[in-house]
């Protein structure tokens, strides 16, 4: 099997920034800094606490979704249940949120 990877089309917060990330996603060096630096999760939740946004955590468990008061967030995966379903279900809070979600895709 075989990936590949593609600059992500939505807009991303950076744990090594705790703002926007502009074109480091395919930077090795933004990858190194991430290992070796002190994660900002405080910095991400003010980022992307505004108003109309969602987020969607991505990562194999939901942790830093519950940092979220008042901007509503939800894990895209979860230990130990089943990856389609919980994405799914991910997907049906952000489309009952009355976020876009792009079903095609």
């Amino acid at each position: 099997q075989e990936i590949t990877f593609r600059e992500p089309v939505l807009a991303g917060v950076s744990n090594v920034t705790g703002g926007p990330v502009d074109g480091q996603w395919n930077d090795p060096e933004y990858w190194v800094r991430h290992v070796r630096s002190t994660v900002l999760f405080a910095d991400n939740v003010t980022t992307l606490s505004t108003p109309g946004t969602g987020v969607l955590e991505l990562g194999p468990d939901g942790v830093l979704s519950a940092l979220f008061t008042e901007t509503p967030a939800v894990a895209a995966m979860r230990r130990e249940r089943p990856e389609v379903h919980t994405l799914l279900n991910s997907v049906g809070h952000i489309w009952r949120w009355g976020l876009k979600v792009d079903w095609p895709a």
